[in-house]
C-alpha cells in the first residue's frame, strides 16, 4: 500500500485521469447521438443495439485511451531520470506491479463507465427491452480482459521506449486495426487483440439489403475464448515483468 500510494502521489498532477475522461467522453457522446437517431426496431432492442455499438467504438477509442493511460503512467521517470533514484526506495518488482494495478483500475473505470452509460440510455430513450443480465455481465467482464490484454500491451512498450511516440503510435494503429478486423473472417481477427472487443460481443446484426432491415441476434458467449484473453493478459504481465526485471535504465 506504501508503494502504490507513492505511485498515486506520482500521477496526480498528470491529469491522467482527465486525458481519459476526455476520450472516454468524446466515445459516449459519440453513441449518444447514434442513439438520437435510433428508430422503433433499434430502441425495442435497445440493449443489443448498445453491445453491438460499444463493441464497435470500444475498437475505435479503447486502443488510443489505454495507449495514452500507460504513456503518462510510464514517462514520469523516463522523463525525470529518477529510476535509479527510485530503486533505492522501492524493489524493481513493486514498481511494475504498482503501475499494473493503476493502470488495472483505469480499465474497470472505463468499463464501469460504459455500464452506467448504457443503463442511462436506456432511461433516456426508454427502451422497450428489459435488462438482460447475462449480457450485461458478459459486455463488462469482456471489456474489461480485452483492455487488460491491450494494457499490458503498451505498458510493455511505454516502459521499453523512452520516446513515448512509439507506444502511442502503436496504440492508434491499433484503434485502425480494431476497426477493420470487425470486417474481416474470425481466423484474422484473432491474430489482432484490438479487434477482440468485436469478437467477444454477445449480440450481432444481419443486414438486408432488399428490405434495408437491421435484424440483431444473439451471439454464443464464447467463454473459452474469454478465459484465452484472460491467460493472454496474465502471460502479457509475466512477459512485461521479466524484461522490466532485466531492463538497466
Amino acid at each position: 500500500m506504501r508503494e502504490m500510494r507513492a505511485e498515486l502521489a506520482k500521477t496526480r498532477h498528470r491529469k491522467i485521469w482527465l486525458s481519459i475522461a476526455g476520450v472516454t467522453g468524446v466515445e459516449l457522446l459519440w453513441c449518444f447521438w447514434i442513439f438520437s437517431r435510433a428508430e422503433g426496431m433499434e430502441l425495442s432492442s435497445g440493449y443489443y443495439y448498445g453491445f453491438m455499438e460499444f463493441g464497435v467504438m470500444n475498437s475505435i477509442f479503447f486502443p488510443v485511451i489505454l495507449a495514452v493511460a500507460a504513456s503518462r503512467v510510464w514517462d514520469t521517470e523516463h522523463k525525470g531520470g529518477t529510476w535509479k533514484l527510485l530503486e533505492t526506495l522501492e524493489t524493481k518488482d513493486a514498481i511494475y506491479r504498482c503501475k499494473f494495478l493503476l493502470g488495472a483500475i483505469y480499465c474497470l473505470a472505463i468499463t464501469v463507465a460504459q455500464i452506467i452509460f448504457l443503463i442511462a440510455l436506456s432511461r433516456i430513450f426508454h427502451f422497450k427491452q428489459e435488462l438482460p443480465a447475462d449480457h450485461m455481465i458478459w459486455f463488462g467482464v469482456s471489456i474489461f480482459a480485452v483492455s487488460l490484454a491491450i494494457y499490458l500491451i503498451q505498458q510493455i512498450l511505454s516502459m521499453y521506449y523512452e520516446n513515448q511516440i512509439i507506444p502511442l503510435a502503436v496504440g492508434l494503429l491499433g484503434a485502425f486495426g480494431g476497426l477493420f478486423s470487425n470486417f474481416l473472417p474470425s481466423q484474422i481477427q484473432r491474430l489482432a487483440v484490438w479487434g477482440y472487443y468485436g469478437m467477444l460481443r454477445s449480440v450481432n446484426l444481419d443486414w438486408d439489403r432488399d428490405t434495408r432491415t437491421i435484424t440483431l441476434y444473439e451471439r454464443p458467449m464464447d467463454y473459452g475464448f474469454l478465459i484465452f484473453v484472460f491467460l493472454l493478459a496474465a502471460a502479457l504481465y509475466w512477459s512485461g515483468k521479466k524484461l522490466f526485471l532485466r531492463k538497466e535504465f
